[in-house]
C-alpha cells in the first residue's frame, strides 16, 4: 500500500479534490481513500476540535429520567482501561426516518456536522451508542474504526467523532484527544509523538467534536472530583476485565434505576446531587461518529427488541420528549490554546524547572532510558503501546477547570516527523536543532511493542482485534 497523508491542521477541509490514494476491498464495495485517509466525499467538513455549550436541553426531572432510562437500554458498548472493548453500536441512515428520540438526535447531529457535504445519503450516516456508567470508571485510549476491516489489513475511521454529556452536573473525567493518527495498514507499529492534546470538560447538554482519526479516551485519573494528593492505584488503570455487556446493561440499568428513585425524593436534590450524596455519580454520554460513503460493517441498525424497551419518542405517555441540538456561533466556546502557560509548568524535577538546557536534557533522557514511567498503556492493532507524557497533563487538566474553562488544547506548534530524526540524533549525544526543536514542542510520546499471541490465545485475540472501541469519549 501507497499512502502520502498529510494533516489539514484541524482546518475546515474538503476532499473532492484530492486524489485517490487507495482503494480497500470490502464485500461488494469499493471503499476510496484520500490523501488524508479519510473515506473520499465532495464538498468540506470542519474537523477542528469544537465544543458547544448547553446545545441540548433535557427538560424535567421526569423527562430526563425516561431519557437516562432509554440511554441504558440502548447500552451495549463500552471501553476497557486498555482500548478494548465489546458490545455492538448502532446506525441510521442519513436517508432513514428515525424511529425514537435516540435516533433522531443521531441525526441531528450527522446533519449539523455535515451540511456542507456532499455524500450518498444511503452510503452515509451516523454511528451512534450510548453509555450509562459509573463516573469513576476509565474509558481507555483508543481509536474509533471499522473494525471489520481490519480482517482486510485496513484502518478505516469516522470522518468525526462527537461527545454530547447529558447528565446533571457532575466532576468526572474529562474527554481528551491525543492528535495522534493510526497507520492506514493494520497491524504496523504506529510508534510516534504529538505535540497536541485537546480536553473537553463534561458538563450538561455540551457537544464535543474531534476529528475521528484521533486518539482519544476519557482516563479516570484526569478527574477534577479527585485531590490531586490522593491519586489513583495505576493497577485500576491498567485493569482490563472485559465484562460482559449484559453485565454492563444491568449496571447500567441499577444506576438509572437510582437515578429515577431520586427523582422522587421530597428534598428538591436533583437525581444526580442525590447519587453523590450517596456516593455514586453518573455518567451518561451520547457518542455519534459521522460517517460518509461508508457504513462500518461492526455497527448494525437499532434492533427492534431494543427499540420495542424505548419510551422517548414511541409512547402515548411521552409524546413531547425531543431533544433537539442547538450548535452554532452563539454558543460554540472559544477554542483557549495554551502555550507558555503550560511550559512554565514543572516537566521535569524541580531542580530542573527553571534551566531551559536543563528540561530539555531531562526529555531527552526520559527518550533514551526507561526511567521514565508511562502514563498510560492501551492496546490496539496487535501492539500494546506505553503513552509517555512530556506535560503534567493532570495538573494543567486542574488548573484550567479551576480557571473555569469547559475545555481547552495544547498546541506546542509544529513537530518534526519522528522518522525524519536520523536514528543517531537520538542518542543522548545528539545536539542538532531538529531534535532540540522536536523535544521542545513534545506533549506525548507513543512507544509501541508488537503483542505475540500463542495458539491457546487466538480466541481471545480474534475478540480484542474486532472490537467495539466505542466508550470514547
Amino acid at each position: 500500500m501507497s499512502h502520502h497523508g498529510h494533516s489539514h491542521g484541524g482546518q475546515p477541509c474538503s476532499s473532492d479534490h484530492a486524489h485517490v490514494e487507495e482503494t480497500v476491498p470490502e464485500p461488494g464495495v469499493s471503499l476510496t481513500l484520500d490523501a488524508d485517509d479519510r473515506v473520499q466525499f465532495n464538498g468540506s467538513m470542519d474537523f477542528e476540535f469544537g465544543t458547544y455549550s448547553d446545545a441540548v436541553s433535557l427538560g424535567s426531572p421526569d423527562e430526563k429520567a425516561a431519557l437516562f432510562s432509554d440511554c441504558a437500554q440502548a447500552m451495549t458498548a463500552r471501553a476497557q482501561a486498555t482500548g478494548t472493548s465489546s458490545g455492538s453500536t448502532f446506525f441510521i441512515r442519513a436517508s432513514a426516518k428515525p424511529m425514537c428520540t435516540l435516533e433522531a438526535l443521531a441525526q441531528q447531529i450527522f446533519r449539523f456536522h455535515t451540511k456542507d457535504a456532499q455524500f450518498d445519503p444511503e452510503r452515509s450516516g451516523a454511528e451512534w451508542w450510548t453509555q450509562v456508567i459509573d463516573a469513576e470508571d476509565d474509558i481507555g485510549l483508543h481509536w474509533d474504526k471499522d473494525y471489520v476491516l481490519e480482517d482486510e489489513g485496513v484502518n478505516v475511521h469516522p470522518h468525526l467523532g462527537t461527545v454530547t454529556y447529558l447528565n446533571d452536573s457532575f466532576e468526572g473525567a474529562p474527554t481528551i484527544v491525543f492528535g495522534l493518527k493510526s497507520n492506514v495498514e493494520y497491524g504496523t507499529d504506529f510508534s510516534n509523538a504529538t505535540s497536541k492534546v485537546a480536553v473537553s470538560f463534561p458538563q450538561p447538554g455540551k457537544h464535543m467534536k474531534f476529528d475521528g482519526r484521533m486518539l482519544h479516551g476519557a482516563p479516570s485519573d484526569l478527574r477534577t472530583d479527585v485531590p490531586l494528593s490522593d491519586g489513583i492505584d495505576s493497577d485500576e488503570l491498567s485493569s482490563s476485565d472485559e465484562e460482559e455487556s449484559e453485565e454492563d446493561h444491568a449496571a447500567a440499568q441499577e444506576l438509572i434505576s437510582q437515578y429515577q428513585a431520586a427523582s422522587s425524593s421530597p428534598t428538591g436534590d436533583t437525581p444526580t446531587q442525590r447519587s453523590v450524596s450517596s456516593g455514586r455519580k453518573i455518567r451518561v454520554t451520547f457518542l455519534v461518529n459521522i460517517w460518509l460513503n461508508h457504513i462500518p460493517f461492526n455497527s448494525t441498525p437499532l434492533p427492534q427488541e431494543i427499540l420495542n424497551k424505548l419510551v422517548c419518542g414511541r409512547s402515548v405517555q411521552t409524546p413531547n420528549i425531543k431533544v433537539s441540538l442547538v450548535a452554532d456561533s452563539t454558543n460554540k466556546n472559544p477554542s483557549t490554546v495554551l502555550r507558555h502557560e503550560v511550559r512554565s509548568l514543572p516537566t521535569a524535577p524541580s531542580s530542573a524547572v527553571n534551566d531551559p538546557t536543563k528540561v530539555d536534557n531531562f526529555r531527552t533522557e526520559a527518550w533514551n532510558t526507561t526511567d521514565l514511567e508511562p502514563l498510560y498503556t492501551f492496546y490496539s492493532d496487535e501492539h500494546e503501546c506505553d503513552v509517555f507524557s512530556f506535560i503534567p497533563l493532570r495538573e494543567v487538566c486542574r488548573q484550567q477547570f479551576e480557571a473555569g474553562r469547559e475545555s481547552f488544547q495544547v498546541d506546542f506548534g509544529p513537530l518534526p516527523p519522528i522518522h525524519a530524526i536520523p536514528s543517531a540524533e537520538l542518542g543522548k549525544d545528539g545536539t542538532t536543532n531538529l531534535k532540540r526543536q522536536w523535544q521542545h514542542n513534545l506533549v506525548a510520546l507513543f512507544d509501541c511493542h508488537e503483542v505475540v499471541h500463542s495458539d491457546e490465545d487466538a480466541g481471545s485475540d480474534d475478540i480484542a482485534a474486532s472490537a467495539i472501541a466505542a466508550g470514547s469519549k
